[in-house]
């Protein structure tokens, strides 16, 4: 059956506006929004890099966005294995403009959301046929649900507002395309996709929500209907092919193996039920929800959670014809969630404030639909309830975006709303760089409380002892950490490094061993392994640790000056000089100067001998009265 355009809706409010009958007038009602939405928000602008999260991988450690000659590079790079470079090259920009400052970088994100109000009151209205309390409703719970925050004050996050806005415009030109059949809209349909793709790999999922419009409209389905959605699905297979390409090279594991298939489907519906809830009522958020603990019981709540999802379905189908609307808000807020309901890939957490930034809008539009037909149509009725809850949640929203100040701020108020094993973790964490290793072991000591079955945990812990030289205890946890996982090799390398300081070299060799072929790729283990080489006298072996180092870091001038050393050793001192050579040549320091000295004078070069001794000298090495006498300086 051929498809025809949409009759175009009238161009007149449904709703009266008590008083201000021009549609024009409606501007200071969206002005009025996206100030305060502005306002809300503020305390973002003053918030920094959450140091112990993935804002490092985006900033601060990431040299691509700090060279606009790298531009090629930046945009062909996945980072954490996501391939979103147009999300990167809004990065860089604003490192050009605020380098480390994390200012330029919040206030984008902000604007961004701003930006995507406006863009969600304009899909609301095209959809609700420029119904403005309908319209009004969905743009102004968008703007300031406290669920939202997570997605806006957090660098890291860029992806999300971003891929959202070109996903907004191509929701909107999808609308326009089958009211009018246009092939320009069509046309800018796939290019907002293609761009919303190039945000966030989690606008593949686009093309299924473009049958939730569908539906909306009553658009009877058609074979039509399904081959114009081939080109977004030909987009999306691309992208999410090259996202799992990228994220198994950089070795992204699924958590969800702990996890047996019928508990994920728990977790499914758990989580449509919960998004659900937090939307009603958004109480102790926080930025990590704990998965359910490997091997226990799940709670009630997740067995009970598919009762609450055959009611939506019911609900949904006993008023398909009626209130078609209820069918489209939550057919949108399932599909656009699906990906992130951990049914075939799991993170680490179970639930993510973030993952409701689009979803939420189907549902947001049900509650506009609702004050619309309970006031009547009647703005003035609806603004005496719509105005207080804006404020309601402004306050919310503020007080939540204060909690996103810095990494400190955001998990001392998760500890106190939900503690759980990360964000004790996560609390850790920033006590180690403050240097506080009390409190360090504190968080350990609370986190070990929720999961007794992490690795790491007590690897950290004991790296906290071994730092104090309480060998005893490290190894206690060392050892501890290996029976959780015998292949961490975290763990291991951690514990030859402490055989090594007691001077137990050849225990501290069999775990180097072990970790460099668990993890060939971790360059500090074969330095580790030349120093232990080093100790017992194994010179060759030494050496050809210190050059596969050297692959890694090929300007390290240290590591080739104790090759030289080891040259030294083995009194093959011609050799050593030329060593000695290459890194004087590169860093002209005294230490180098020193050991070059050293072996002139085995080879009976005096004056050579005395020249690199002098020039160590004066560049501040401190010389042996012995050896200073021998050479007579």
């Amino acid at each position: 059956m051929k498809n025809t355009p949409l009759k175009k809706p009238k161009k007149q409010l449904p709703s009266k506006l008590s008083g201000i009958q021009e549609k024009d007038n409606t501007l200071y009602f969206i002005f009025f929004l996206l100030l305060l939405t502005f306002c809300a928000y503020l305390p973002v602008l003053k918030a920094s890099f959450l140091i112990e999260w993935d804002d490092p991988d985006y900033v601060s450690n990431n040299l691509l966005i700090k060279n606009f000659s790298k531009i090629g590079e930046l945009l062909t790079t996945p980072i954490q294995g996501n391939f979103h470079p147009l999300t990167m090259l809004s990065i860089a920009f604003n490192y050009a403009i605020s380098g480390e400052n994390a200012w330029s970088y919040h206030l984008l994100n902000v604007i961004l959301h701003i930006a995507n109000t406006y863009l969600v009151y304009k899909f609301s209205s095209r959809l609700s046929k420029e119904n403005f309390i309908i319209s009004f409703t969905t743009a102004m719970l968008f703007a300031l649900h406290p669920m939202h925050v997570e997605s806006v004050a957090w660098v890291a996050e860029r992806k999300d507002v971003l891929y959202s806005f070109f996903f907004l415009l191509g929701l909107i030109s999808y609308i326009n395309y089958i009211s009018s059949l246009s092939r320009k809209s069509y046309l800018f349909c796939i290019v907002w996709f293609s761009l919303s793709l190039l945000s966030k790999p989690s606008a593949v999922i686009f093309p299924v929500a473009l049958f939730t419009i569908d539906l909306f409209y009553s658009r009877k389905f058609s074979l039509k209907l399904v081959t114009e959605k081939i080109p977004f699905f030909l987009f999306a297979a691309i992208i999410a092919y090259h996202r799992l390409y990228t994220q198994s090279n950089v070795g992204v594991t699924d958590s969800g193996e702990n996890f047996l298939l019928a508990q994920r489907i728990f977790f499914m519906f758990y989580g449509f039920m919960m998004y659900f809830f937090k939307m009603l009522f958004p109480i102790n958020l926080n930025a990590f929800y704990q998965n359910p603990l490997i091997n226990h019981d799940l709670p009630i709540i997740y067995y009970l959670s598919p009762i609450f999802f055959l009611l939506v379905l019911i609900l949904c189908i006993l008023n398909r014809k009626k209130y078609n609307v209820i069918a489209f808000g939550f057919s949108f807020y399932f599909v656009n969630l699906f990906l992130v309901l951990n049914l075939f890939i799991m993170g680490s957490a179970i639930l993510a404030e973030r993952y409701t930034y689009i979803p939420y809008i189907g549902l947001f539009y049900i509650i506009g639909w609702a004050i619309d037909r309970w006031q009547k149509h009647n703005f003035k009725g609806a603004v005496m309830y719509l105005l207080p809850l804006s404020i309601v949640l402004a306050i919310l929203t503020y007080n939540q975006a204060a909690t996103w100040k810095n990494s400190k701020s955001l998990w001392e108020h998760a500890i106190k709303v939900n503690p759980n094993y990360q964000v004790y973790k996560n609390m850790a964490f920033i006590y180690f760089k403050e240097k506080n290793s009390d409190k360090e072991i504190e968080c350990y000591n609370e986190a070990l409380k929720f999961n007794v079955g992490d690795a790491e945990l007590y690897c950290n812990r004991g790296n906290i002892y071994l730092k104090k030289r309480m060998f005893k205890e490290a190894l206690i946890e060392y050892n501890t950490s290996l029976s959780v996982n015998p292949n961490f090799t975290k763990a291991i390398a951690n514990r030859g490094s402490l055989f090594a300081m007691q001077g137990k070299y050849e225990l501290a060799l069999a775990d180097f061993n072990k970790t460099i072929n668990l993890s060939p790729e971790l360059k500090l283990n074969f330095k580790n392994r030349a120093l232990v080489y080093y100790k017992l006298e194994k010179y060759y072996e030494a050496i050809k640790d210190f050059y596969k180092f050297l692959e890694f870091e090929p300007d390290n001038m240290a590591i080739l000056n104790s090759i030289g050393e080891c040259y030294q050793a083995l009194n093959q001192n011609d050799t050593a000089i030329s060593v000695f050579n290459k890194v004087i040549l590169i860093r002209p320091e005294a230490n180098f100067y020193l050991n070059r000295s050293i072996s002139w004078y085995a080879l009976g070069n005096i004056n050579e001998a005395r020249k690199d001794a002098i020039k160590a000298r004066e560049s501040g090495g401190v010389l042996s009265e012995s050896y200073a006498k021998t050479l007579g300086i």
